[in-house]
């Protein structure tokens, strides 16, 4: 589509609406656009970049690089970005950059491209960046759905079996040995069908932080099913020491839990197995230990 023909171009005042048009566009836009040097000197900023960064007007970025206006980790990742584009010739598209604004880490997609001269010689780079900062959180929290049950914060099964088939590479690696805790609230459902299903949230909510207070980092904790979680943790190779962890669990998940004006005391039933005595992947080490937690559960049912 032309909006003017070739003879308008020799009109001045076509030349100066042109000009006008542009500077109005370059104020106006939401994203924040620069031009530098070879040295990496703003030679032009638009005031939406300036403002984010501290600054009133972006004539007060001209001849200042990076280095001089970010933080010094930020402005490594644009100096080594824009190098491809001054020394290489690369024109980048859509690369996500960081930035800090107000001490909060922001993103911008980030297109840059050299500019030449009438000989063809790299004289400068030219960028336009576009704030996605609301869409990379909403990205961040897709993903933290996905990988986490959202009421406990815990694992979910997906990520249990993807974190706990490292966790077993990692003891095949350094022949270490490792153990699984498959525990099951008793008599749960009694909680959700006798005081509601905030009471049953809240029960769950509250037995999860007590088993992340309790356990290493490293140690990988899921809430696998409804009332179900599981622990898988390298062992310390001693039979004794898996039957006082138990004990423990059952002590941390036993002890009173409020809930408005209710108090409930959780008991539970365990099933543990052994890497590489019960099994040698995470499935079989399941599967063991969950018919071992529901001997269990038979036994507490039987003496009741």
């Amino acid at each position: 589509m032309k909006f003017f023909d070739d003879q308008s171009f020799n009109n001045i005042e076509k030349l100066k609406e042109i000009e006008s048009l542009f500077f109005y566009l370059l104020k106006t836009t939401p994203d924040y656009i620069f031009i530098k040097d070879k040295e990496h000197k703003f030679l032009y900023a638009s005031d939406t970049i300036a403002k984010n960064c501290g600054f009133e007007k972006g004539s007060q970025l001209v001849g200042k690089t990076d280095f001089e206006i970010f933080p010094e980790e930020f402005a490594k990742i644009y100096y080594e970005e824009e190098k491809k584009v001054l020394e290489e010739g690369k024109h980048l598209t859509e690369r996500e950059e960081p930035y800090l604004k107000n001490g909060k880490i922001g993103y911008v997609s980030t297109s840059k491209r050299p500019i030449f001269d009438k000989d063809g010689n790299i004289i400068g780079v030219f960028a336009i960046c576009r704030d996605i900062t609301k869409r990379k959180k909403l990205e961040e929290g897709l993903q933290r759905n996905a990988d986490f049950d959202t009421l406990t914060k815990l694992y979910n099964r997906r990520m249990f079996f993807e974190q706990s088939k490292k966790l077993l590479e990692l003891c095949k690696r350094e022949c270490k040995e490792a153990v699984l805790y498959f525990i099951d609230l008793d008599d749960f459902k009694n909680i959700n069908d006798n005081y509601g299903h905030d009471a049953g949230d809240e029960v769950l909510k509250v037995i999860a932080n007590r088993l992340k207070e309790n356990f290493r980092a490293s140690d990988v904790i899921s809430r696998f099913g409804g009332d179900e979680f599981l622990i898988f943790t390298i062992s310390q190779n001693e039979e004794q020491v898996h039957e006082t962890i138990k004990k423990e669990i059952k002590q941390l998940i036993s002890k009173r839990i409020e809930f408005k004006n209710e108090s409930f005391f959780v008991k539970c039933s365990i099933g543990i197995s052994l890497f590489p005595e019960d099994g040698k992947d995470i499935e079989k080490l399941i599967s063991i230990a969950d018919l071992r937690m529901y001997e269990e559960k038979k036994i507490h049912h039987s003496i009741r």
